[in-house]
């Protein structure tokens, strides 16, 4: 899509409004039931053609657009986890509207005549923080927390399980399918097979579910053929199902190994995760996955077993890990009982963070578009599409337009301070007095930043200085005295460092006085996979500076969840930034003037309103099409907007700073700036503007966490790659001084007079991505080839797959 001078025009989404359906046709003899290694809806056989897709990482003001655009794929059935953190952010504190809305999500489901397989957990994995346990599970504030063992029979995790599940399960009942909703099966716990067996645990699962939801409700379990035998019960509690990628299992030992452990007649061929593309980690090249193979297989699952194979793209659309809800893993070759090592280091030690981007690589995009943009490759949302009619013989409907996506162009971060100067807005007073440090989660946080403070004597930092944190810090630590930096710890380092030559200068400028040590940890993303809590912060409360034990603490809990008290100054910028590698300078923003008129329509601005009106009649005429119901005229639609507006001031700053060589800003700095939305660029009938891409590489920025008008977008770390970009939903925009807000924590920018931010229409994956994880697995899956091969046996894989990806984790670990 073209980009002018202004900002550029993106067809607004979501035009299309949906007529209400029939309601739930009467509950009598509506049944789903297995007969014959085949799934029965109302008497008749049916093929389960379905896509995952998690409410959670969407907006909820597009579900309704994707949930569309996997209507128009072919598929008949969505697949969803419940997260419980999602739920339960707090103990006791239940939500259930908004981006918490599950039971409006299904509804919605059944609206467009989808059946609904349902995956409660209480654990889902999915990539999510905690495997989607609250954080406050490993907190000792609360009863049996962090001695509990979790994904067993401890009474201690039961008791919240049963709480969780007792709010959950009833909302859930009258949305089976049985009671006149599309829930068709529900899913007990998740992968379980890795950490299995405890059938004390499963059976008290089963029976939870069982008396909320009936005995007609077909339950199930999902795990890697490879460990299947220690995830499923066997017998009539539920019937097993596998998962895995194309080409990863021969369809007769994949299926082979669910029907040994279901009744007979009772094991439907049934992939209930067929992996469409992977996850992808900081410092890891973005999965890039052959489509050929891919479909290849896919048509293999829906030939088998005489044309009834089912199966559950994951994922049909991937979304976004928004906030603090990225997940991360621990690779754990040790888990497996094999022993591999890289140098001097075990494998186990090493602790990967997912990126924020959950795009998977699926054939629906995170702004719902086809043809896997930002990475490439043939169409898989068209592949699929078109192996589903070939194979059902049935007509579809024609797809939703592309969605367009608006380049907004650059934005002057003219507002800056470091954390430390912003501490006070963010956490007044003098913090939480613990005499020894503790993890974050004592102080009744789940994610983001925690600052540790303490007073130590100047004497202590001379030259040589070493400061030791007990265990690995969770996950990323700046150390800084009086306000300066004078080390850094990571996880995946040593569990100490000798400070760098500015502490020796603090030495000697303090000599004998005492003087302030911050330590502030990032949480980067709890580990999603295993048993323990992977807790966040300083996690050992010894902590000694050389062989000093220091103690009394003031705690700073930095959660980053309302940013409204954040008064940054403003620091001296030229009225226009200069032009980037990527692009020609665009008008300065609202930020760098005293008004931001939209003005009247340039030549510019009659071409893109050319161009959203040929997009707004490709959205209306789809719409017809589908028979759903009236829209807006395009006149009705262009006159929402008042082109001859103004956009006020955006908010200033408090006072004024030159961007001089000797301003201090070290540490995590904050960066504000405003940007309002062209004329040219019309909200849709909903009044949500387009959606755009938040680009934060071309070395410009290194980590930190963005926001758009107080929402938290996210983890970004271009540094690593491979994202350069961060997906920024339409309904998240206004038209006038979006606040856009970067806590930076990887680079010493300190004032910059010329920070700038750009948002771009399409995403980014091609990053640095040259971080240790390639290696890593590499080391991983040819140290279980060779200890496989030693003992006489051959992988029953085909290993091609996994240089495709490049990346394959657990699962490859544990079907090697």
């Amino acid at each position: 899509m073209g980009r002018g001078s202004r900002a550029t025009v993106a067809l607004a989404t979501g035009l299309w409004t949906l007529v209400s359906l029939l309601g739930p046709a009467a509950t009598s003899n509506r049944t789903f039931t297995i007969e014959n290694d085949r799934f029965v809806r109302d008497g008749k056989p049916v093929q389960l053609i379905s896509g995952s897709v998690h409410y959670f990482r969407i907006h909820p003001a597009q579900w309704e657009d994707r949930l569309l655009r996997m209507k128009a794929m072919g598929l008949n059935t969505v697949e969803a986890y419940v997260a419980w953190n999602v739920h339960e952010p707090y103990p006791g504190d239940f939500r259930w509207d908004g981006w918490q809305d599950v039971e409006g999500f299904i509804k919605l489901a059944q609206k467009l005549d989808f059946m609904v397989v349902l995956r409660p957990g209480p654990y889902i994995c999915a990539e999510w923080d905690f495997g989607g346990f609250p954080w406050w599970l490993g907190s000792k504030q609360l009863n049996g927390g962090s001695l509990m063992k979790i994904r067993t029979d401890d009474p201690l995790y039961l008791n919240h399980v049963d709480r969780f599940w007792g709010h959950l399960l009833p909302r859930i009942s009258p949305l089976t399918y049985q009671n006149g909703g599309p829930i068709v099966m529900v899913q007990i716990e998740n992968e379980f097979g890795f950490v299995g067996p405890n059938e004390p645990y499963m059976r008290h699962l089963h029976t939870l579910a069982r008396d909320n939801l009936g005995n007609d409700v077909q339950f199930f379990t999902t795990d890697p053929p490879a460990v299947i035998t220690k995830g499923s019960l066997g017998g009539d509690w539920s019937f097993a199902t596998v998962d895995f990628g194309a080409g990863w299992w021969r369809l007769s030992e994949a299926f082979g190994a669910a029907k040994a452990r279901n009744l007979p007649n009772k094991s439907p061929a049934f992939v209930s995760e067929f992996y469409t593309g992977w996850l992808s980690w900081n410092g890891d090249p973005f999965p890039n996955t052959s489509y050929d193979k891919f479909i290849d297989y896919f048509n293999q699952v829906l030939k088998y077993n005489e044309g009834s194979g089912s199966i559950n793209l994951y994922m049909a659309h991937g979304g976004t890990n928004f906030g603090w809800m990225t997940g991360a893993q621990r690779n754990d070759a040790k888990t497996f009982g094999i022993e591999w090592y890289e140098g001097e280091r075990t494998i186990e030690d090493f602790y990967d963070s997912d990126i924020t981007s959950y795009d998977y690589q699926a054939p629906i995009s995170e702004a719902g578009a086809y043809g896997q943009p930002g990475s490439g490759g043939p169409n898989k949302f068209e592949g699929i599409r078109n192996a589903i009619m070939a194979h059902t013989n049935q007509t579809l409907p024609d797809p939703p337009p592309q969605p367009l996506i608006v380049a907004y162009g650059d934005v002057a971060l003219t507002q800056q301070a470091t954390l430390l100067d912003s501490l006070g807005d963010l956490f007044p007073g003098l913090g939480i007095y613990s005499q020894v440090p503790m993890p974050m989660e004592e102080y009744g946080q789940g994610g983001g930043l925690i600052l540790y403070r303490t007073i130590v004597n100047a004497t202590w930092l001379k030259a040589g200085a070493t400061l030791y944190v007990g265990a690995h810090v969770a996950d990323h630590a700046h150390i800084l005295v009086e306000g300066q930096r004078v080390g850094n710890l990571d996880r995946n380092g040593g569990q100490s460092v000798v400070l760098m030559d500015v502490a020796d200068t603090i030495a000697r400028a303090h000599d004998g006085q005492n003087v302030t040590m911050d330590i502030i940890v990032e949480a980067v993303g709890r580990v999603n996979t295993g048993l323990d809590f992977d807790l966040k912060g300083l996690i050992d409360p010894l902590v000694l500076l050389n062989t000093q034990q220091l103690l009394g603490w003031r705690v700073f809990p930095l959660p980053l969840t309302n940013t409204d008290a954040l008064v940054l100054p403003t620091i001296s910028a030229p009225s226009n930034p200069a032009a980037s590698p990527e692009g020609p300078p665009v008008p300065a923003p609202a930020a760098a003037a005293a008004t931001a008129s939209l003005g009247a329509p340039t030549a510019a601005d009659s071409q893109a309103q050319a161009e959203v009106m040929a997009s707004f009649r490709s959205q209306m005429s789809w719409a017809a099409q589908q028979g759903l119901g009236d829209l807006p005229t395009l006149e009705k639609v262009f006159a929402a907007a008042d082109n001859s507006s103004a956009c006020s001031a955006a908010p200033g700053g408090n006072g004024s700073a030159a961007a001089a060589p000797d301003t201090q800003l070290e540490g995590p700095t904050f960066y504000r700036g405003y940007m309002s939305i062209s004329s040219s660029v019309q909200p849709d009938a909903k009044g949500h503007y387009p959606d755009t891409y938040l680009n934060i590489g071309g070395g410009k920025w290194s980590k930190g966490v963005a926001f758009i008008n107080g929402f938290n977008l996210g983890w970004y770390w271009p540094f690593l790659g491979p994202a350069n970009t961060l997906y920024v939903p339409g309904p998240l925009l206004k038209a006038c001084n979006n606040e856009v807000l970067l806590l930076e924590v990887g680079t010493q920018k300190g004032a910059d007079a010329t920070a700038t931010v750009r948002f771009v229409d399409t995403p980014d994956f091609s990053g640095p991505a040259s971080g240790f994880g390639g290696k890593k697995d590499d080391a991983i899956v040819e140290g279980v080839v060779s200890y496989k091969l030693k003992q006489g046996q051959a992988p029953p894989v085909d290993l091609s797959y996994y240089a495709e990806t490049g990346k394959m984790g657990g699962h490859m670990v544990a079907l090697l």
